[in-house]
C-alpha cells in the first residue's frame, strides 16, 4: 500500500486492487492466514517481546494449538508485552481471533490493540475513526474462540497483540483472517488521463526545461516526456496520490519525441514521503527490464 512512488521509469500508470476495502466481507472468517497450523506460518515466523517459560513460547500462541500452552508473557500484566506473527507476505487482513491458555490455569486476555507494519520496523496502531487505538474485547475464557471483525480491513505483513487487559496474566492463542483479492482490475489511478495533477508528479532532476517530471505521463506526445539530467547517478520520477492504495501494476513508455527510453528500473512506495521501501519478490529486489 503506498501514499508515494517513486519509480526509475519514464511513464507510468499504475492499478488498484482495492483503495479502501472494507472488512465486511460474509466470508472473512473463511480465509484464516494459517497461524493455527506450523506447516503454513512457521515457529520462526511467531515473535513475542517475552515469555514465562520454554512451555509458554511464542511459536505456541496458536489458535486451538495443543503444544505448551500458549503463549504467556513473562510478567504478569504488563501492557507492554506483545505478541507477533510475521505472515511471510503482504495481506489484506479483515479479522482476527483469540483465546487465552490452553490447560485450563484461567489465565488470559481480556482486552488487547492491534498494531501492523509492512516492514517489521514501521509501526501503526489500529484506530477507531476518532484517532484513539481500538481495544478489542474478549468475552471468552481459555478455550472460547472469540473472533473480532476489524471495522476497516489493513494491509500488512507483521501483526502485533498488545495485552491492555487480562484474567491473572498476559496468555494468548491467536489467529489472523484476510480477504482474498482478485487480481489486477487495471482501474488507471490518473497519470494518463490528468487526474494527477502536475504538483504531485516531481523527480531527482530535469535534462532541460522542456522535459519536467509532470511530462512523465503514459501517452503524453504534446512535448518530450520526462528526463533526467545525465549527471544524475540516482534518477526517480515521484508521484504523490495523496491517500493510500494497493499497487498492482505499473506500465511504461518511452520519449515519444525520440529513441529514448529506461531499459531497466526499480520501484519503491511511501507512505510519508521520508521513508523509501523497495519492491521485492522474495525478499530479492525486483528489476524490471524492458
Amino acid at each position: 500500500m503506498a501514499s508515494l512512488l517513486r519509480p526509475l521509469i519514464v511513464l507510468m500508470y499504475l492499478s488498484q486492487k482495492y483503495p479502501d476495502v472494507s472488512s465486511q466481507s460474509p466470508d472473512c472468517f473463511s480465509n484464516p492466514v494459517g497461524v493455527a497450523s506450523p506447516s503454513i506460518i512457521h515457529d520462526n515466523q511467531l515473535s513475542a517481546s517475552s515469555t514465562f517459560s520454554s512451555k509458554v513460547l511464542a511459536a505456541y500462541g496458536r489458535l486451538n494449538s495443543n503444544r505448551g500452552d500458549g503463549w504467556c508473557s513473562k510478567t504478569r500484566d504488563s501492557n507492554n508485552d506483545w505478541l507477533q506473527v510475521d505472515i511471510g507476505e503482504a495481506i489484506q487482513a479483515c479479522g482476527l481471533a483469540t483465546q487465552g491458555d490452553i490447560e485450563g490455569i484461567r489465565e488470559w486476555v481480556t482486552a488487547f490493540t492491534l498494531s501492523y507494519s509492512l516492514d517489521g520496523g514501521n509501526w501503526e496502531t489500529y484506530k477507531e475513526d476518532s484517532g484513539e487505538a481500538m481495544e478489542f474485547k474478549r468475552k471468552g475464557d481459555s478455550s472460547t474462540i472469540d473472533r473480532h471483525k476489524l471495522p476497516r480491513s489493513v494491509y500488512a505483513r507483521y501483526f502485533r497483540f498488545n495485552p491492555t487487559q487480562r484474567n491473572m496474566w498476559n496468555c494468548l492463542r491467536v489467529e489472523i483472517y484476510r480477504i482474498k483479492t482478485p487480481g489486477c482490475q487495471h482501474m488507471e489511478l490518473g497519470l494518463g488521463n490528468g487526474y494527477i495533477l502536475d504538483k504531485d508528479i516531481s523527480s531527482s532532476s530535469v535534462l532541460k526545461n522542456n522535459t519536467p517530471a509532470k511530462n512523465g505521463r503514459l501517452n503524453y506526445v504534446e512535448g518530450s516526456s520526462w528526463c533526467a539530467a545525465t549527471n544524475d547517478s540516482q534518477p526517480y520520477l515521484q508521484v504523490d496520490f495523496e491517500k493510500l492504495y494497493i499497487i498492482c501494476a505499473v506500465s511504461t513508455q518511452g520519449n515519444s519525441q525520440g529513441d529514448q527510453w529506461v531499459k531497466k528500473y526499480t520501484l519503491q512506495s511511501s507512505r510519508d514521503g521520508t521513508t523509501w521501501t523497495d519492491y521485492k519478490e522474495k525478499g530479492i529486489l525486483r528489476v524490471s527490464h524492458l
